[in-house]
């Protein structure tokens, strides 16, 4: 098992269950990088993909304290409709949104500084079993702080039909 790959495991701060998902998900990115011969540098961007997929988590949403994990303190959201939450308000809310799903689409993750990485992506938003679907254009911006990646800001836009 590569190092980096262990020690981006220790950062996170999941159930045991979500704990095995993601060792095999950064398991799978440090092979890839090892073949390609980028270990380290790329990890840290491939690190904010396999981040924004766990918090999308159904099971990680359901825990306060464990989504809570994920952002840093001044994180800051502008929802779909453009209403700006904080980090206690965005906890209260994703909490009661236990049955949306999430898939992500067409991600790109750009280096902006040595600690900072951004995140765009597609999103389909499903409510429910069978509910709508949604198609969202998302932007993540994950901050280093010492040894563990946060989120700091995130925007969702409404994709219009064509």
């Amino acid at each position: 098992e590569c190092a980096a790959a262990s020690a981006a495991q220790t950062k996170l701060r999941a159930t045991k269950g979500a704990q095995l998902r993601l060792k095999r998900t950064l398991v799978e990115i440090a092979v890839l990088d090892e073949c390609i011969g980028s270990i380290g540098f790329d990890l840290n961007r491939k690190e904010s993909v396999v981040l924004e997929k766990h918090l999308l988590d159904p099971e990680v949403r359901a825990k306060p304290e464990e989504h809570s994990s994920y952002l840093s303190e001044v994180f800051i959201e502008i929802t779909m409709n453009g209403q700006k939450y904080s980090k206690a308000e965005i906890i209260e809310l994703v909490t009661k949104s236990r049955e949306t799903q999430y898939k992500i689409r067409n991600s790109k993750v750009s280096l902006l500084s040595d600690e900072i990485a951004m995140l765009l992506f597609d999103c389909l938003v499903t409510s429910g079993s069978s509910g709508p679907q949604n198609l969202t254009r998302r932007c993540s911006i994950w901050q280093q702080f010492g040894s563990e990646w946060k989120l700091t800001f995130h925007q969702g836009t409404p994709v219009l039909p064509l």
